[in-house]
């Protein structure tokens, strides 16, 4: 087959494409450029956390500290848990009243603190 202007050869255009290797490597229309670094971190889309969500969860779902959850914060979540339902399960014997107000302070703190959380549990985060 001979070349013609009207005939010419189809190159793909310029872009990173997977070598033979399986690394990125880059074309620039005309020759092979470099190789795409391995060590680069993939790009990640978390959608932001909301003021609005984190408040219904706490008013709806305090006792189950669903707003601590929602927030990035599991370590608290379980320890309020533990705080608020075993309060109430050791308020038969009158020692869980302390967890049971212990655990209601701390909840109306996070009231106050939950646009400090959601601004926390929005910045980016350094691996």
């Amino acid at each position: 087959m001979t070349l013609t202007p009207s005939n010419p050869p189809q190159t793909p255009p310029p872009g990173w494409y997977t070598n033979p290797h399986g690394q990125q490597q880059w074309w620039d229309g005309r020759q092979w450029g470099q190789v795409a670094p391995t060590h680069a971190a993939p790009v990640v889309i978390v959608a932001a956390k909301e003021s609005g969500t984190a408040y219904l969860f706490a008013i709806l779902l305090g006792g189950f500290a669903a707003h601590r959850f929602y927030l990035n914060s599991p370590g608290s979540a379980i320890g309020f848990i533990v705080l608020w339902w075993g309060g109430w399960a050791l308020s038969v014997l009158l020692i869980g009243i302390p967890m049971v107000i212990a655990a209601a302070i701390w909840w109306i703190v996070d009231m106050v603190r939950i646009p400090e959380m959601v601004r926390a549990a929005n910045a980016p985060q350094r691996y």
